[in-house]
């Protein structure tokens, strides 16, 4: 879980609406960049013990290391 947020915060914010989803062919359960991050930016959703500002910090670099490994040819 690359922001170390718990399932059942996740299975929460799911069963609550407050952020649309999908799930994969695997049953898998994926959530929209955009939409989880300006979710944490308003604060419609939100961790325990994990500030708002490190939250969006985590989603950066992790968007970052995605397009750093997609143009290495990594994926």
């Amino acid at each position: 879980n690359t922001l170390k947020i718990s399932e059942s915060t996740l299975y929460r914010w799911r069963t609550n609406n407050l952020i649309s989803y999908q799930y994969t062919d695997k049953g898998n359960v994926l959530f929209s960049y955009s939409q989880l991050y300006r979710a944490i930016y308003n604060g419609i959703v939100t961790v325990r013990q994990i500030e708002k500002k490190d939250l969006l910090a985590a989603m950066t670099a992790f968007k970052d290391e995605v397009i750093r490994k997609s143009i290495a040819g990594k994926l």
